[in-house]
Formats: C-alpha cells, sequence, structure tokens
C-alpha cells in the first residue's frame, strides 16, 4: 500500500501562472531581514511589525502575517478534500533568516518568512534531488491557486519540500507606512534648526 511519504517522480507543468520570487525582490519590498548567516539567525529587520507566530492548521508557524493568512487558507482547503494528507503534513520550518542553500551570498526567501518546508513521514527529499513524496501531489496544486510557488519546479536544483509566495503574490501586498514622525514644512524645519538666521552670500 502506498505512503504518503513514497518517493515519486516530480510532475510537469507545475507552477503555472506563477513566478519564483527573487530575494532580492523581498528585500526591496521589506528590508533587510538581519545577518546573512549560513544558520538561522534573529529576524531584526524594519519589518519586524508584519511577523507573527499563529497556527495554520497542522501545526503552528512563525513568518509574515499574511503568508500565515494565506497558508491557513490552503491547508483549510487540504483537509476539506484530503482530511488524511492534512493529518500527515509537518513542517521543517518557515521564518529562517539564513542565506539560500544555492547561493551563500544571498538571502533565502525563508529569511522574511514567506516560505515554508513541508515533508511526510520521518524523512525529507535532499535538497537537489529530482524526486518528491507522494503527499506532494495531492497538496500542490492548492498553493498553486494562492500564490505559493513550489520549489519543485526550479530550474535548477530541485527543493522539493519548499514552497514560497511566488513574485505575483508578494506584488499584491499591501505594504502599510512604517510608524514615524509627521512630516515638517521644509520653511518650519529650516526655522527650527536656525537656518533662517543665516546670512545668505552677497
Amino acid at each position: 500500500m502506498a505512503s504518503l511519504s513514497d518517493v515519486v517522480d516530480i510532475p510537469s507543468n507545475l507552477n503555472v501562472g506563477l513566478t519564483a520570487c527573487p530575494a532580492s525582490h523581498l528585500l526591496q519590498k521589506f528590508g533587510s531581514p538581519g545577518s546573512l548567516t549560513p544558520k538561522c539567525s534573529p529576524f531584526t529587520g524594519p519589518s519586524k511589525n508584519l511577523i507573527r507566530t499563529d497556527s495554520v492548521g497542522p501545526f503552528r508557524v512563525t513568518g509574515m502575517g499574511f503568508a500565515i493568512d494565506s497558508l491557513s487558507d490552503v491547508f483549510d482547503q487540504v483537509n476539506s478534500f484530503h482530511p488524511e494528507v492534512y493529518a500527515a503534513i509537518h513542517t521543517a520550518g518557515m521564518l529562517c533568516v539564513r542565506a539560500n542553500k544555492a547561493s551563500t551570498s544571498a538571502y533565502s526567501n525563508h529569511s522574511w518568512g514567506c516560505a515554508i518546508d513541508l515533508y511526510f513521514g520521518s524523512d525529507v527529499v535532499p535538497f537537489g534531488a529530482p524526486k518528491t513524496q507522494l503527499g506532494f501531489l495531492y497538496i500542490y496544486e492548492f498553493f498553486r491557486q494562492a500564490g505559493w510557488y513550489w520549489g519543485a519546479g526550479f530550474s535548477g536544483k530541485k527543493d522539493a519540500m519548499h514552497f514560497e509566495l511566488s513574485r505575483e503574490a508578494i506584488d499584491s501586498v499591501a505594504i502599510a507606512p512604517s510608524p514615524g514622525a509627521e512630516l515638517v514644512a521644509a520653511a518650519d524645519y529650516a526655522r527650527q534648526m536656525g537656518y533662517d538666521d543665516v546670512e545668505e552670500p552677497a
């Protein structure tokens, strides 16, 4: 009898309509997440107010709030159609400020809590292996419909346990301006600083 953790071939035609989101795009939108380290380090970036910890159904995660909300919706769908698959899903982590496994000079998308690693059973398909686990065949389309790009479709080394919010999904996120001081009229600022007392050169 087949197990959800069985290793199978990766399907074709993945991520239709979606684009993988480069870390440079997340860096531009959300700012630096913290130190670029080989292993997880604390999130210290300017978007810290967007990070939260919450349940997405089968487990709790820490990540960007909008990503957590989306995951919760995805797992609700999985539970409705495939409750046995939902009950068997595990996560290896979501938020992790670290370098990309494929390029140590770039951040992983996990650094902003916009990606999640999933698996079935007690083992994972190694990074780079062109295979996946049977359980993913039941869920990847729910992720795609919600704007999550499956790493099994990467053009380079495959990452079959990895789902990340696509560039399209990230671009649709509206970010409220960071709280700060109100704007001050330039003339008032110059007066407060005493610049209006400086004599203009002849």
